[in-house]
């Protein structure tokens, strides 16, 4: 019997239509590829978490929008993007339930982020503000298409499906700052920004910056990141 994997919604509000859960394909796509099966967690009461575990065999924190910075105790930032407080406290409550039960976790863009913060860390606002640099981080190209390298520790777990370097696609402003309680740095890209998290106390956790789930349909590396998850399951 197929694994099962949990992947979290973000959600849309339009006036006038209904209100939408939603997630991009290409999470189920690559999720399904690696093994497993994939189902849509919808924002719920953060009380709710622990039902939602229950009946899953991994969690899948995706991509989204920026994080409420009061959640890692700053003022919001005047480049600071839409952001939904609802999903910041379900979220935050199914990743560190997660991380209690040692549950494998894959986390993705806002997914790293938004676990760091749940483990204590804090998130640079705006790098093009903060930190300027001439590496593009929110890259215009198609988004299966790898715009810059990252520096992969040679002494992290993520050494081993990788290498020391990976080609990665980018589509952020915001970024790791300072790493939760329990999370070190697995890799960086050229100009210092963190891209990858993993943990010594947690063994089956991957955490990137960029969105392996887009280029997965023809990078190796990136289907490594799919099948190493799904194998822990």
């Amino acid at each position: 019997m197929k694994k099962i994997v949990g992947i979290t919604c973000g959600r849309t509000f339009k006036d006038g239509s209904p209100h939408r859960e939603y997630q991009n394909t290409a999470y189920c796509v690559a999720v399904a590829a690696a093994g497993a099966l994939a189902v849509l967690l919808p924002v719920s009461d953060p009380a709710a978490a622990n039902d939602y575990l229950d009946r899953i065999d991994g969690l899948l924190l995706p991509g989204g929008i920026d994080v409420n910075p009061h959640h890692y105790g700053r003022a919001r930032h005047p480049q600071l993007g839409e952001t939904d407080e609802g999903q910041d406290l379900f979220e935050i409550a199914i990743a560190r339930e997660a991380w209690r039960r040692r549950m494998p976790i894959l986390a993705i863009c806002r997914g790293i982020q938004l676990l760091n913060v749940a483990l204590g860390g804090t998130l640079i606002q705006d790098l093009p503000s903060d930190c300027p640099s001439e590496l593009v981080h929110r890259q215009t190209a198609e988004r299966p298409v790898s715009t810059h390298e990252v520096i992969v520790d040679c002494e992290s777990r993520l050494f081993r499906l990788t290498g020391q370097t990976m080609s990665v696609n980018s589509f952020h402003h915001q970024a790791v700052d300072t790493p939760g309680s329990e999370l070190r740095v697995a890799a960086r890209s050229a100009d210092g920004v963190i891209e990858a998290l993993e943990s010594d106390v947690h063994p089956r956790v991957i955490a990137v910056q960029c969105h392996p789930e887009e280029t997965a349909i023809h990078d190796a590396k990136s289907q490594a990141l799919f099948r190493q998850f799904v194998a822990w399951l």
